[in-house]
């Protein structure tokens, strides 16, 4: 890993696709997160609430993904886009991802939406919203977030909101599928696409799948995997594989149902950290993350 880390010029941050920088050697400084050169590019990568700051503007790729819902849950929402940082420091949010508390009666919720990522005056990503996991037994309706939650026995899954950063398009997730009768949730949404409707019985019957997630293809994980902690790495690096693939969708229930690529979480299974990933039915959200990149 040494070695690895040495190749890439990956150094532990105090702490896109660029246009580029002009070059001022040594006189050039930026800080924040886990700092990564790859080529002709450095990435900044923050996994916990930080600061990014340059000594000149810089011409960037920004990723911002909220912390994805738990049980059934949508991904966190998935921006993806290209700005013009000045010099003034920018604070950094990392959602995390929204916890399972285990049923309980319709007044006492058991699943919570994530958290909200973000890049200050720049760009938002709303948490992913909470499945139909209060009490299975009962209706119970997706909840709204960057993409929706999957919904419990009839009821429908939740809906994408709008990211309140105002950058066009918007749209920053799915929404949720619907669920069937007794625990058989809808799948959550993914960044790219809704979730399932859970099958109705009595045979075969079947939980929604989350639905897929969101390529950033400027950030693949064989470059962003140095920054990406032991524990959830070997977890990590393939659900995001080659193609940068982030906020899959949760699965809904535990009779089936398959998490979305990107970081989805399945059955009892949680959403992958730093995807945004969705929970799976009884299962937390995965955290979000926020990557910057820029000609090195």
């Amino acid at each position: 890993m040494a070695s690895l880390l040495t190749r890439l010029g990956v150094a532990g941050g105090s702490g896109g696709f660029g246009f580029g920088r002009k070059k001022q050697g040594d006189a050039f400084i930026a800080s924040g997160g886990t700092k990564i050169v790859a080529g002709s590019y450095t990435y900044h990568v923050f996994l916990t609430p930080d600061t990014f700051s340059s000594s000149q503007p810089l011409s960037v790729n920004y990723l911002v993904i909220g912390g994805g819902g738990s049980s059934a849950g949508g991904a966190g929402g998935f921006r993806n886009n290209t700005t013009t940082l000045g010099t003034s420091p920018y604070a950094i949010t990392v959602g995390n991802g929204g916890t399972y508390a285990g049923g309980g009666v319709p007044t006492a919720p058991g699943a919570y939406n994530g958290g909200p990522s973000g890049i200050a005056g720049v760009a938002f990503a709303t948490g992913g919203g909470a499945g139909g996991g209060t009490y299975p037994i009962f209706a119970e309706a997706g909840r709204p977030g960057g993409s929706g939650g999957g919904g419990t026995n009839p009821a429908p899954g939740g809906s994408t909101v709008s990211s309140p950063d105002g950058v066009s398009p918007t749209t920053q997730g799915s929404g949720g599928g619907a669920g069937v009768d007794g625990p058989r949730i809808g799948g959550g949404g993914g960044a790219g696409g809704p979730g399932t409707n859970a099958s109705p019985g009595p045979s075969p019957q079947s939980s929604g799948d989350g639905g897929p997630g969101s390529p950033a293809s400027w950030a693949p994980a064989p470059i962003i995997a140095p920054a990406i902690p032991a524990p959830v790495q070997p977890t990590w690096t393939p659900a995001v594989g080659p193609t940068g693939l982030f906020a899959g969708g949760g699965a809904g229930g535990v009779e089936g149902g398959t998490g979305g690529p990107g970081g989805g979480g399945s059955g009892f299974n949680p959403g992958v950290d730093y995807t945004g990933g969705g929970g799976g039915a009884i299962g937390n959200g995965g955290k979000g993350i926020v990557i910057i990149r820029y000609l090195a």
